[in-house]
């Protein structure tokens, strides 16, 4: 058997054979079957493929969803919404979803063998895919092949075995990072997580008052619902509460399996004083993971450097995300495409033919009622 056949690419229907290939190779609850039912009830289309090899097992993965880009074209793209579209067809939030490759893979056979399977997509063909992705071997491999690239968002990973609360406490905060949290603490604020209803209905006022402040749109209440129907007990809100209600709100989504915890949407309130709400909820929230055996907080990515420079106060490295655009090859669209201009074309040239019929009449009208 031909090498570059041993390798097949199909979509995977299987949820329970996809996230187990997701937990072995270190995948994220992003990646996962899970999530993959929010984005659908947000209205994507999903194509999660999956690459087998001789054996039938999967050895590679992308989550992608479906992009039209024309009648009789498509592409496949890592990027989604995650809330529905405006009346006015605006997206209003979008999330990268990086694919994942197995560590044994040849990730060149890997790609030839997707081409080839993009190829054979039919009406409407499909032009090209978007891979993103954070995994160095499978970042020089295609850059070696030459696709089109470049870097996007990435995350920032703090590991609580190299550097734990008491080093972040001591090594890498600052005087006001220490002055926040003792602030909160002088203040009798309590710090929890909770799946309660009620509790994620006081994260969702603080989310939507910060984001107000912001200039950003918020998250919806029915992605939120989305969220915890498919999560589960997975997603869980952290909430810090003082004297006089919630100070600060932050979702997490534990990953039991990566001993990871991952900071998504958060909320807090606008203090008059110079102490940050949100140095001290994350900074409780590093506590617990380090008390509940959870080894790695995911601090994903920053829309601003002052984002950025926050995060990195609580240790961690930056991993930088790939984007790689991965033509199809296919033959279908180019003559579909040349055929629809060809009309277009013949329809134009008969449209001016008798534009121009039509004003030879006209301006010989016009010479007659003048001589008239």
């Amino acid at each position: 058997m031909n090498q570059k056949n041993d390798l097949r690419w199909a979509p995977c229907e299987d949820s329970t054979e996809w996230d187990t290939f997701i937990r072995e190779t270190g995948g994220t609850p992003y990646q996962s079957w899970a999530w993959r039912s929010v984005l659908v009830e947000l209205g994507n289309i999903p194509e999660y493929l999956a690459c087998r090899g001789r054996n039938g097992k999967i050895v590679a993965g992308c989550p992608l969803f479906i992009a039209r880009a024309g009648k009789y074209r498509r592409k496949l793209t890592g990027p989604v919404h995650t809330e529905r579209l405006d009346s006015d067809h605006s997206v209003r939030g979008v999330l990268p979803i990086p694919s994942i490759f197995g560590p044994d893979v040849d990730v060149h056979l890997a790609i030839r063998s997707l081409q080839h399977y993009l190829e054979g997509l039919r009406f409407p063909a499909v032009t090209s895919l978007d891979l993103m992705t954070s995994q160095a071997f499978v970042i020089q491999s295609l850059k070696e092949r030459g696709f089109r690239n470049w870097e996007t968002h990435g995350d920032l990973l703090s590991d609580l075995v190299s550097t734990p609360t008491m080093k972040i406490w001591t090594g890498i905060f600052g005087k006001h990072d220490r002055q926040s949290v003792k602030y909160f603490a002088s203040q009798e604020t309590s710090f929890r997580l909770s799946t309660d209803q009620g509790d994620f209905g006081e994260f969702l006022k603080l989310h939507e008052s910060t984001m107000a402040r912001e200039r950003y749109r918020p998250m919806s209440a029915e992605y939120l619902s989305f969220m915890r129907r498919h999560l589960g007990d997975r997603l869980q809100v952290a909430l810090s509460v003082g004297t006089k209600g919630p100070i600060a709100g932050q979702l997490l989504i534990l990953d039991d399996a990566s001993k990871t915890v991952y900071i998504d949407k958060i909320g807090y309130t606008r203090s008059r004083n110079i102490h940050s709400s949100v140095v001290h909820i994350w900074f409780e929230v590093c506590a617990w993971a380090e008390e509940n055996g959870f080894r790695y907080v995911n601090f994903g990515g920053a829309r601003s450097a002052e984002a950025l420079k926050l995060k990195q106060r609580f240790g961690g490295e930056f991993r930088q995300y790939h984007m790689f655009v991965v033509p199809s090859g296919s033959k279908l669209y180019p003559v579909a495409s040349g055929f629809m201009k060809g009309i277009r074309k013949l329809v134009r040239g008969a449209s001016s033919v008798t534009y121009q019929r039509n004003s030879s009449s006209s301006r010989g009208m016009g010479s007659t009622v003048g001589v008239l």
